[in-house]
């Protein structure tokens, strides 16, 4: 397995875990031959003789490596080191929107920041789909957040190009169905309106701390139940965040480029006169971000905290974060019946009889996360007495209590 302190190809030398998704982890790479940061993106090892996801990977090289914006990350190449494929993309300094968003008060933006970071967004999308590109996964998790808050569009792993007629009607199980519109569920042949239902997810997310439907039958949810208006937002981007929410998406915005207007306007257009709507002159182009700073020293035992069990027959025993979160992550859970506490490290193969938890550190924050594994009614994670949904993440704060069933474990720093 590729993990941090490898050498790929004598040349990019993995200083890092940055990040994980569903089919990779991201590590910060120092170019050697190049000398400077990249990123690179390796599928996981249960992925690694998977057709599917080598297939992914080869198309999200393929399609980003046409586009070329400054609010899109670039990628530039794909490659193979002892079987495993990788991906060498431009390294961003700073954390994904879905990290950005779990370190405000309530999960929420600032409505003073959401306009600029919406523009960014929906730049993006735009030259996206003029060029022909579908992205099709868009949500928090797949933005970059620069710490001058330029904001960067990643992932086309499964992404469209509508003249390849190869890739109509497919639906891919990578996608994350919070931010999926209904016709993608369907199947149906990828479209823009796709992407701008999955924009609307992320902007009532970004306004009101979760997607208009996050728990429960999330799919049939987008089929049939209508959003709320999102409370203390003013009415005109209010309306403009639930037309991209339409069901039926003839009555969705026709182009980012209207949605951009809107926000930024606060006067949405009617729904009949959105195909004549004038595009606003595009912004000015956002700072290109500072140079990265050379990836930080490992930290020194006991500086991320450690969780302390209080109950059961493990009560007392404190786990040690910082010798359990060097690759970036690590599930927590039931390590058997009757004993509460497991680790599983991303480097080695080690089983737990329930996996609850993933606990993620993030080096742009200096935090640490835990996402809830476990689906509804089958007794979830909880932080300071609230049930976690279904791959809901929160930020620890020491003190925290969290629950596992009937064990509780307390962070402390």
């Amino acid at each position: 397995m590729i993990k941090a302190g490898a050498i790929l190809e004598q040349r990019f030398h993995l200083t890092n875990c940055i990040g994980e998704g569903g089919m990779g982890l991201v590590f910060q790479a120092w170019d050697q031959v190049l000398e400077r940061y990249v990123a690179v993106k390796c599928l996981l090892p249960r992925l690694v003789k998977d057709p599917r996801s080598s297939a992914e990977m080869k198309q999200e090289v393929r399609i980003s490596q046409e586009l070329r914006h400054p609010n899109i990350v670039a990628v530039y190449d794909y490659r193979m080191a002892g079987g495993v494929p990788f991906i060498v993309m431009e390294y961003i300094e700073g954390v994904s929107l879905k990290q950005y968003l779990h370190t405000r008060p309530a999960r929420q933006i600032e409505p003073a920041t959401f306009p600029g970071f919406a523009a960014q967004i929906l730049e993006a999308v735009d030259y996206a789909h003029r060029v022909g590109v579908i992205h099709r996964d868009l949500k928090p998790a797949n933005i970059m957040v620069s710490p001058e808050n330029q904001l960067k569009l990643m992932d086309f792993g499964i992404a469209a190009v509508r003249r390849d007629q190869t890739r109509r009607g497919e639906f891919s199980s990578a996608l994350t169905v919070q931010y999926s519109s209904p016709e993608q569920i369907n199947g149906a042949e990828p479209a823009p309106a796709m992407d701008i239902y999955s924009l609307g997810c992320v902007f009532y997310e970004m306004l009101f701390g979760r997607p208009p439907f996050w728990r429960g039958d999330v799919a049939h949810q987008h089929h049939t139940k209508i959003p709320d208006p999102l409370p203390g937002t003013p009415a005109s981007l209010n309306q403009a965040i639930l037309r991209c929410l339409e069901k039926d998406p003839r009555k969705r915005w026709q182009r980012a480029a209207e949605l951009q207007q809107a926000i930024l306007d606060g006067k949405p257009p009617p729904h009949d006169a959105s195909s004549q709507t004038r595009r606003a002159p595009p912004p000015p182009a956002p700072p290109r971000p500072a140079p990265p700073s050379p990836a930080p020293p490992p930290r020194p035992a006991g500086k991320l905290g450690r969780l302390v069990v209080l109950n059961g027959t493990q009560s007392g025993l404190s786990i040690d974060l910082a010798e359990h979160l060097s690759g970036g992550f690590a599930e927590i859970g039931r390590a058997s019946p009757s004993v509460m506490t497991g680790i599983r490290l991303p480097d080695t193969t080690r089983t737990l009889s329930r996996h609850q938890a993933k606990l993620t550190y993030s080096p742009g924050t200096a935090t640490i996360s835990i996402e809830n594994l476990v689906g509804p009614g089958s007794n979830p994670t909880s932080v300071g007495g609230r049930p976690l949904g279904e791959n809901e993440s929160v930020v620890l704060h020491p003190g925290d209590v969290i629950g596992m069933g009937v064990f509780q474990l307390r962070y402390e720093k």
